[in-house]
């Protein structure tokens, strides 16, 4: 994890009222993991999205178990990279 390079590159960004609702549950969710642990508890980058024990999540797990089957099941191209997925979206939400 590092700083972003340029102050230009820090950005606030709205979100919708069901994404904040879902990252709230979310949060809710990882807090009640968390005291269940205990010690073993590891987010100490207080990470939105961690692992089971709150280490940060593993690039190649994501791939291999989350996104390409999302991508397969939805019929889009399974090199999609999540930039393109960003990317997508922000043309998408441009363009409405």
């Amino acid at each position: 994890m590092v700083e972003p390079k340029t102050k230009a590159s820090v950005r606030e960004i709205a979100l919708t009222s069901i994404a904040a609702d879902s990252l709230r549950r979310h949060r809710a969710r990882e807090s009640a993991q968390a005291i269940a642990l205990g010690a073993a508890w590891q987010n100490k980058l207080n990470l939105v999205f961690t692992n089971t024990v709150g280490s940060p999540l593993d690039r190649h797990n994501i791939l291999k178990r989350a996104l390409r089957p999302m991508l397969r099941t939805v019929g889009l191209d399974e090199s999609l990279r999540f930039q393109d997925l960003s990317h997508i979206a922000a043309r998408l939400a441009l363009s409405s």
